[in-house]
């Protein structure tokens, strides 16, 4: 809707074209009366010389009759001829001079009327003087009534002042149209403009014509543009402002914070309402006092003293946290921030900062800390157990030579195990890595172990080691609720070796687990075992284990779970892998296990650097005895 012009946005005397309309008659007024006193004055002058020309052509021509009439010495005669240029329109006087032969002396002759020009003094009459000299030597002086002329002088003057009012009315008229026209049309467009325009939606001015006031119309719509786009982008920035301030509000209402200002004596001047609603204090006792004094703790405390330090400091600070003791009951726990402020003349003003009732939160805190100080016992109690479950690195060595075990679980305990027994007679090693790490493993360890257990004591016969791990999947699937019907999702990697010393033999079957045998010579070669794993899912057949008989005189045997070939590394953020492994084998020197175990362990220290371990690592060397 286009906006009223109002009185006041007229300019005083009616606006620039009525002032310049004004100055224009006032200047073409005082044009035209100049003009007019110059012509008035020239019109004299134009009367004086017609009288002096009309009564030149008449001496001149009556001169010789005069001058003659005097030198016979007739004055009568020539006194009557004067008489009759006396008696012409407007003449009031005549004197008339004729010289003697003799120029040096002069005689009045004639003087019309009486006394002639001399003796003419009437105020009231403005005269003309006109002088002529004739060609005889005789002179003549006449006074003419100058206001004979007036009526003629007049209606000339008249005339002139009419036709100029005319052409100074129709030049006004013409400067008033062309200005109408090149200026005040184009700024009354421009106000116009101006005075619709809205900040958020701004009228643009027409440009007439490409001049200087086109110029400043092209600069206020250049100006309006830029306007409208500020205004879009600050009630833009005002509508964030306002909704995060909302949303601030609302998420400060729902977290339980309240805000803060202290002066430079870090005593509170506002505290916000939301602090009174949870603690039911009166601000009245709280403004104008210290936090020490409030919360009635002692300040020589450590943390006490090292917060005071950060305050006298100036430094921001954050999670700061004390109790505030209210009445009798527990006291609360609050959490603070603050941070420092500055005048405009960086000078210190005080604090200003969040606060929010952790007393909740705190409980929480220290009994879960109970809590899991509690489990970690637990844990490291467990861990304990299940090292105690591990055969005794004597027992090792009795039935399978110099042996070097590495079992490094990723947490307290884990789920890498071996285990060692007999069955009439045959010596078996059992190494196993079961269902994840941690806890679960070391549970599903127990069950492992309580199921080769029940194995050795179900057999009378030893038995092979495909079928020691067709046994140990059956029972572990028993132990575990697994069916043909029912899957589950634990079982293990599982590798299974019987010796028989006097046979210098050993049996192998594996299942997800490989077996490496390297050699005197240094030469590794692998047993892979089958891709299968125990538990997990019960089957209809039996599964077939591939097994490896292999030579005991000379060689070394190493077993390792997947912990270590699955570490990520820190330089390539690749899995180690087994070719590394075997290379790692093959650069030993000899075969004894210790050697053979600290280049595996090397080798995982300086492939893994800074990363993260994935997974327990479990390895195992053996040499039997020759």
């Amino acid at each position: 809707m286009a906006a009223k012009i109002e009185s006041e946005d007229i300019p005083p005397f009616g606006g620039l074209f009525s002032r310049i309309a004004i100055a224009t008659i006032i200047i073409m007024a005082t044009v035209l009366a100049i003009m007019t006193a110059v012509f008035s004055s020239y019109l004299d002058r134009m009367s004086a010389q017609q009288a002096e020309d009309r009564l030149s052509r008449s001496i001149a021509v009556l001169s010789p009759i005069i001058d003659g009439a005097v030198g016979k010495g007739d004055v009568q005669t020539a006194r009557q001829i004067l008489l009759n240029l006396v008696e012409e329109d407007g003449v009031i006087c005549v004197d008339y001079i004729a010289s003697k032969n003799n120029l040096s002396s002069t005689q009045t002759v004639i003087r019309l009327p009486m006394d002639g020009c001399a003796s003419f003094t009437d105020p009231d009459i403005k005269i003309i003087e006109v002088g002529i000299r004739s060609s005889s030597a005789g002179n003549y002086r006449f006074l003419i009534d100058k206001d004979f002329f007036a009526d003629d002088r007049n209606e000339q003057l008249f005339q002139t002042i009419l036709i100029s009012l005319i052409v100074l009315v129709m030049v006004i008229m013409m400067l008033a149209a062309v200005f109408n026209w090149l200026v005040l049309r184009p700024l009354q467009n421009l106000q116009r403009a101006m005075i619709e325009s809205r900040p958020s939606k701004p009228a643009l001015a027409t440009i007439f014509r490409k001049d200087e006031i086109g110029a400043v119309s092209r600069t206020y719509n250049k100006l309006a543009a830029a306007s409208r786009i500020y205004f879009a982008r600050l009630e833009k920035s005002q509508n964030n402002l306002r909704q995060s301030e909302t949303k601030f509000k609302d998420m400060a209402e729902i977290s339980g914070d309240w805000f803060y200002e202290m002066d430079q004596e870090l005593r509170f001047t506002y505290i916000s309402d939301r602090f009174f609603e949870l603690t039911g204090f009166e601000r009245e006792r709280l403004i104008g006092k210290t936090r020490v004094e409030i919360s009635g703790e002692k300040s020589n405390d450590r943390d006490w003293q090292s917060h005071l330090a950060d305050l006298n400091a100036r430094q921001p600070f954050k999670n700061f946290e004390y109790a505030l003791h209210i009445g009798q009951d527990e006291p609360m726990i609050l959490r603070i921030n603050g941070k420092p402020l500055y005048n405009s003349d960086d000078e210190f003003i005080g604090y200003r900062g969040t606060g929010t009732d952790v007393t909740d939160i705190t409980r929480d805190r220290k009994l879960l800390e109970e809590t899991n100080r509690n489990f970690g016992d637990s844990v490291s109690y467990a861990s304990t157990i299940q090292r105690g479950l591990l055969p005794k690195s004597e027992q090792l060595e009795t039935l399978f030579g110099r042996a070097a075990v590495m079992w490094q679980p990723k947490d307290v305990v884990g789920g890498d195990f071996y285990w060692l027994g007999q069955i009439s007679g045959a010596r078996y090693l059992v190494f196993f890595d079961c269902t994840g790490h941690g806890v679960p493993g070391a549970f599903m360890t127990l069950i492992t172990t309580s199921v080769l257990e029940k194995i050795v004591a179900a057999s009378p016969f030893a038995l092979p080691a495909p079928q020691m791990l067709e046994q140990i999947h059956k029972g572990v699937c028993e132990s575990l609720g697994i069916t043909k019907d029912q899957q589950g999702k634990d079982g293990l990697d599982c590798a299974v070796i019987k010796m028989l010393p006097s046979e210098g033999m050993l049996e192998f079957a594996g299942a997800s687990i490989d077996l490496m045998v390297i050699s005197d010579s240094g030469e590794v070669t692998r047993l892979r075992g089958a891709r299968h794993a125990l538990g997990y899912q019960q089957h209809e057949t039996a599964r077939d284990f591939p097994k490896f008989d292999c030579m005991l005189a000379g060689n070394s045997f190493v077993l390792t779970s997947d912990g270590l070939t699955t570490q990520v590394g820190e330089a390539t953020k690749r899995v180690l892998g087994t070719r590394r492994v075997i290379e790692a084998l093959e650069a030993v020197e000899d075969n004894t296990p210790p050697r053979l175990l600290r280049a595996l362990g090397l080798l995982l220290k300086r492939w893994q650097g800074s990363e993260e371990r994935r997974d327990d690592v479990s390895i195992l060397a053996f040499r039997p005895y020759d």
